[in-house]
């Protein structure tokens, strides 16, 4: 991602693009959206298909 200054919104329409341009993350049906002043991440997956883990280089996450 860019530097920039974000709002919570356009946050998650960023980072929801760039998960469905990975050619991992895109098939797992992600969703980010801002709510109630949080970003939340709403897997279309279920079970192990599901998980996520941070990674240190905010650049980049990972599948599990």
């Amino acid at each position: 991602m860019r530097k920039d200054n974000y709002t919570l919104g356009s946050l998650a329409k960023t980072i929801q693009n760039r998960l469905m341009e990975d050619k991992v993350l895109g098939r797992r049906r992600l969703q980010v959206r801002e709510e109630e002043g949080r970003l939340k991440i709403i897997s279309g997956t279920f079970g192990a298909a599901a998980q996520l883990k941070s990674n240190p280089d905010p650049t980049r996450i990972s599948a599990v």
